[in-house]
Parts: structure tokens; sequence; C-alpha cells
């Protein structure tokens, strides 16, 4: 679950840079590497002011702070988002950047903007109550960072609180993509068959319900995901990524053999996921007509956990995306975010394809 910052770039000036601000700055980095987005101007003017403010400041804390974001998160700026509708200048004072803030950034999908000492103190001189500004040096205590860090460790099942509160979580880990990438080994390697004289076919009613679980799942996500586009953003691309049909258990024969044993039904249980999973995703979500479905040959059994990858997080899926009771409601699932595992996923879409 993450959450969405804006920072002044002013707020890393060299001159105004205190002791105080450094050990602050580096909690927010820290935060911005785990489950914390950074929105700027669409330009990206605000980040490269930010990088050339940090450049300027003493070797010593360069060294111990910001060395890594700047060697490798400013190349992977997976968390910094070029979404605000407006050019940044540098001779902005505080008053004339919140106002623009206030006139670009949607605010129900911001939850704080950074900013130096004086912020607030001028915001007063103006007569504006910015309640969502933070001074940088009052950062680690701030309701925001406690709030971030709460969202990194948060350890109850979905069941288990308020279903607006679920729902919210969820949004959050949706906001500001164009792709959504399901992973869930589950969907194509759990559907039902039955034998056929020496051979095996689908058993069509049970692995219909089996995907319906699926399908209510995925309908879930995605309609939040549209309710919550900000700012809105075409094209949308969804790539949904399962297990074959069978895992291959006997010892006495070789993988491609196996294979070539059960091509056909294999072939046939994609087209029934693309049938009864994927055309229904397209009819329900027009706005999403880009939906990949992958089914993917694992020989070695290495597609487990079930995660959600966006262009910026990932989120694990405790259970997978059947997480739905026929009534609505949440069965037991843990989400979290999970800063680790892309290089699995990565193992995963390089897997051989059934087509």
């Amino acid at each position: 679950m993450i959450i969405a910052l804006i920072v002044d770039p002013k707020a890393f000036c060299r001159d105004n840079f205190t002791k105080l601000h450094s050990q602050n700055a580096l909690v927010l980095v820290r935060g911005l590497k785990h489950n914390a987005i950074m929105l700027v101007d669409s330009k990206n003017i605000m980040t490269e002011q930010l990088k050339a403010n940090i450049k300027s400041l003493p070797q010593k804390l360069l060294s111990k702070i910001f060395v890594e974001l700047l060697d490798g998160g400013w190349k992977n700026k997976k968390y910094i988002i070029p979404c605000l509708d407006f050019d940044y200048n540098q001779n902005f004072n505080f008053v004339t950047l919140y106002k623009k803030i206030k006139d670009s950034a949607n605010t129900q999908y911001l939850d704080a903007i950074i900013a130096n000492d004086d912020a607030l103190k001028s915001l007063c001189s103006a007569r504006i109550i910015g309640k969502e500004v933070v001074p940088l040096s009052a950062y680690i205590l701030s309701n925001i960072e406690e709030k971030r860090y709460n969202y990194s460790k948060f350890s109850e099942t979905l069941d288990k609180i308020h279903l607006d509160k679920a729902k919210e979580l969820i949004s959050r880990c949706l906001w500001h993509t164009k792709k959504l990438s399901f992973f869930d080994n589950i969907i194509g390697a759990k559907l039902v068959t039955k034998k056929n004289g020496n051979n095996i076919k689908i058993n069509e009613n049970a692995s219909a319900c089996h995907l319906q679980k699926w399908l209510d799942g995925l309908s879930y996500i995605l309609k939040l995901w549209h309710e919550n586009d900000y700012p809105k953003s075409e094209p949308k691309t969804i790539n949904i990524y399962t297990g074959e049909l069978f895992f291959w258990k006997t010892k006495d024969e070789k993988w491609n053999a196996f294979y070539k044993k059960h091509k056909n039904i294999r072939l046939e249980a994609k087209e029934f996921i693309n049938e009864r999973l994927i055309a229904p995703l397209k009819i329900k979500f027009p706005w999403c007509n880009n939906i990949n479905l992958h089914v993917k040959k694992d020989p070695e059994n290495i597609f487990r956990d079930r995660h959600l990858q966006t262009d910026n997080f990932i989120v694990n899926f405790s259970k997978g995306f059947d997480f739905l009771k026929k009534n609505g409601e949440f069965k037991r699932i843990y989400i979290s975010i999970k800063t680790d595992v892309a290089s699995d996923l990565q193992d995963i879409r390089e897997l051989e394809e059934i087509n």
C-alpha cells in the first residue's frame, strides 16, 4: 500500500540543509524506495531541480544518504510520477507552488507536500491553511511517515478489516499505473479434467465455476483501477500469467514426451481460459481491451506465489486473485508490498509459452 508525496525541490537547498534535515531526508528517501511515490510536473523539471539540489549538498551527506538514490533511483524512476499539469519554475515562492499544486493535483491521490521549514509560515502569511504540508525537518515524527510505515508493515487479513478500508488499501496499490500484470499459477493449473477413454478432457461445468472465482476477483481490482485512474491515461494494458494445466510428476518420462502427450488438452485449456475469463473481462471493461493471457510451461515448477505488478510496485496477494466469497466479502487473504521479487517475476515471463 503506497502513499503519494510531492517534494518541493527547495527543501533540499544546500543553504537550508541542516543535520536535522539530513536525518529526516534519509527516512524520506527510504520510504520512496519502499512504498511511496513522488509526484512531479509532467516535464520532470522538479525532478531535475531536486537532483541538482541534492548534488550540491556536502559530499559527506551525498556519500552517506543519497548516493544510492542518485546512482540507482534516478535511472530507475519507478517511484517518480510526472503527472502534475504545470511547468515548474525554481523562482516560484512556496505560496505560488502550493496554489499550482492544488490546481493540478487531485488531492484524493496526494498524501502530503514535503517542503522547507518556512513553508507553513509563508502559507499562514497568505492566509492559506495547508494541512497537507510537512516541513522536511519534521518528517520523521509526522503523521504521514507514521502512515507510510504502518502501510509497509500492514499484516491484517482483508476479512478482518472494514470493507472501505480494504478497498482503500487495494486502490492505493493501483495509483498512477498504465499496466497491470497478474501472476497466479492456479488459474490454469487447477482446471478440472475427466477421463475420456485413454485421454483426458476438460470438465467444462466444473472448470467454468473454477474460473468464475478469478473473474470476480480480477473484476474487483479492475473496477477499482478504473475508479482510481488519475490522471486519466491511455492505453491500458493487462497481462495475466498462469501455469500450465498439469504439473510434471513422473520421473520415468522426459518432459518433452510428457508435454507432447498432453499437448492438445493444454491448447484446449488455454482456449477455455480465453473464452471463460479473458473474453468476459474484455466485455466488462471495454476501456481496456488490451488484455493478454500467458499460459506458461513450467517443468521445474518455479511458478509459486501470487503477485500483482504495476508500473511502480509489486503486491503479493497471499492466496491469489480468487479472494472473494460468493457473497462478495473477502476470504482470509494478506496483501503486502514486495521489493525483492522482480527477478522472480521476470523468470516467469521468460518461461516458454503454450501456443
